[in-house]
Order: structure tokens, then sequence, then C-alpha cells
């Protein structure tokens, strides 16, 4: 295998707009498709009401428990490990839902574009699990059904359980990252999770968000605590392990894809980074795999 799966987003039938929902129990065969490491030019969705097994998302375990929420990220790798007895709801989007009306930017206010490879993940209490269970039965009745207004109220109703969701999780969150000036770090958070390689700088970065590379790297870490460039060498450092992790690739092909100057630096570069070679990392991941 010389590259992950990345899978566009295709909706069914006539829709157009970028969005579908279908309930775990239609799809039988989505447990097993799902056990492969995989990533998505889309943000995939998951309500679950009751699951056996683990989720991992970027070389991070998620014990799967009833009503618990997950959003994952495009081109982020994910799959599932010894899932079982699943129920719930699968809800496959792109940011263009948001963009239909008014150029809403929603999803910049989420969680899961403050860190590279950040896992959004949300647990309810019985009773706004049920009331969790109540918005999405009416949104895949919207879907199903052509009402009038149809569009809009998914994107309302999408809306909602993504506020819940974020409250909960700031709500268990410790340590949060001070609000900074939140456009511009959201801004850069996304350019870094659109696309990455060895040869991006982050002037490059400051360049396009209109912003010197000193006020860009003061800002993100007043919010983050993380300089903009280690920021950038995490997401770069994320990028090389999922090649690593999910792919035959060897480590100088990897080095060529992600646009090292040679396989000595990128050798370098990722020890410097880890602590390991890229060998021992693979050798250490799939052991554990």
């Amino acid at each position: 295998m010389n590259k992950l799966p990345l899978y566009a987003f295709r909706p069914q039938g006539d829709k157009d707009f970028p969005f579908e929902i279908f309930t775990l129990e239609e799809h039988p065969k989505l447990s097993q498709l799902a056990q492969k490491p995989r990533r998505d030019r889309f943000y995939a969705l998951l309500w679950v009401t009751a699951a056996d097994g683990v989720y991992t998302i970027d070389f991070h375990e998620y014990p799967f428990q009833p009503n618990t929420l997950v959003l994952v990220a495009p081109g982020q790798v994910h799959y599932w490990e010894s899932m079982s007895r699943v129920r719930g709801y699968a809800i496959p989007f792109t940011e263009e839902l948001f963009h239909t009306f008014d150029g809403d930017d929603f999803l910049k206010k989420l969680s899961i574009s403050t860190l590279p490879g950040a896992a959004f993940i949300a647990k309810f209490k019985d009773d706004r699990a049920q009331e969790m269970d109540h918005i999405f039965a009416q949104l895949y009745d919207e879907d199903k059904n052509a009402h009038f207004g149809r569009t809009e109220m998914i994107v309302s109703l999408l809306k909602i359980i993504l506020v819940f969701a974020q409250r909960e999780i700031s709500a268990t969150q410790t340590g949060s990252p001070a609000s900074a000036p939140q456009n511009l770090v959201h801004g850069y958070l996304s350019l870094l999770n659109e696309d990455v390689n060895a040869q991006y700088r982050l002037a490059d970065f400051a360049d396009q968000l209109g912003v010197t590379a000193g006020y860009l790297t003061e800002t993100v870490k007043e919010a983050t605590g993380i300089p903009a460039g280690a920021l950038l060498r995490q997401r770069l450092v994320l990028e090389v392990k999922r090649f690593l992790a999910h792919t035959d690739l060897t480590s100088a092909q990897v080095a060529e894809k992600l646009n090292f100057k040679d396989p000595a630096y990128f050798n370098r570069f990722f020890k410097r980074e880890t602590g390991k070679t890229p060998g021992a990392f693979r050798e250490e991941i799939r052991k554990i795999r």
C-alpha cells in the first residue's frame, strides 16, 4: 500500500448540497469498512448510541461509549478497531454546506480547528443524550423528506448539534487556550490542516493571512501556548507519521513526497522532533497495531 485512501464526498440521489445522514444500522458493513485506515476530503460526524470498540484518530485511541459524538476533520487518519453492535447515526458533509448561507465560517469556531490532529469528541449524559437523539431524528426526517426550507433546517439542526458538543467539550477541558484574535489563529490553523510540506515557510502563511511572520508567531502563541513555527513542525511531523504508519513507502519516498531536500535531512528532522528515526517509529507503531 503506497498511499492512504482519500475519499471524496459523493451525495446520493439528486441532492445539490453536500450533506448525507444515515443510521449505522442501515449500513451493517460499515464496521468492516471502517476498520481500514482512511482519510476523507469531508467532515464525518458520528452519533453513537451503542457500540463496543475503539476509535483511532491520528494515533490516539478513544474507547467508544454510548451517547458519544465524534467529528473527524478532513485529512485526519481514522479507523475503528474491534467495533461491534454499533447503533446511531453517521453524517458526512463538507464545509461548503455552511457557506450556503451568508458565507458562514461556523466550523472555524469549533475546537477541532485548535491544534493539528486534535480530536472532537463529546460524551453526553442521559438527559442531554435524549435531546440529541431527538435532534438527530429530526435531521434524518428533514433529509429524507422534501419539506419547505429543508436545507435551511438541516444547517440549523447541524449547528445546534455541534454547539451542544462544543459546550460539552469546553466544560470538561482544563487550561484551554486563551482567546486572542481568533480569526487570525483559526485562519492559520485551517491553512495548516489543508496542506503542508517541508518547503512551506511561516512567512508563506503570514503572507496569505496578510500579517507579518512575527505578528503571526506572537498571536498564535498567545492563543495556543505554542509558537506558530512549532505548530507548523508538529503538522509536518503528523503528516510524516501518517505515511510511515499507513503506507509502505520507504523513508526516502516519504521524504520526496513531502518535498524534503534529501533523505538525510528528513531523518534528522524527524528524529529531532520525535526522538526516533523514521524506521524506529514505523516498527514501533506496527507492533502496536
